[in-house]
């Protein structure tokens, strides 16, 4: 889906959070896809997918990595839409 896209910073997934039906993403070949952390951020954070980079995501690995990221979840994190330079909150439903 977004694999090989030059994508560096592990937050540019935030914008998947709005497609709640989203089951399958590929990030492979991505620059932040090297940081160790980055199948745990990514399972905390897209938490509903079932698959990773073409691999079954188990439950397990789901809770882990809730658990180890759960300072990030409980602080919002903000960044500006790449369209409009409006601050959005990626943790909030409304837009």
């Amino acid at each position: 889906m977004a694999g090989q896209n030059n994508l560096k910073k592990l937050d540019s997934i935030f914008y998947l959070r709005q497609f709640k039906n989203l089951r399958l993403v590929n990030l492979a070949g991505n620059p932040f896809c090297k940081d160790h952390d980055y199948r745990s951020y990514v399972l905390s954070h897209l938490n509903y997918i079932t698959y990773l980079d073409y691999r079954r995501v188990a439950k397990a690995d789901v809770t882990a990595a809730e658990e180890h990221h759960q300072l990030d979840m409980l602080f919002p994190v903000f960044f500006l839409m790449p369209t409009s330079n409006i601050p959005y909150n990626v943790m909030s439903t409304k837009k």
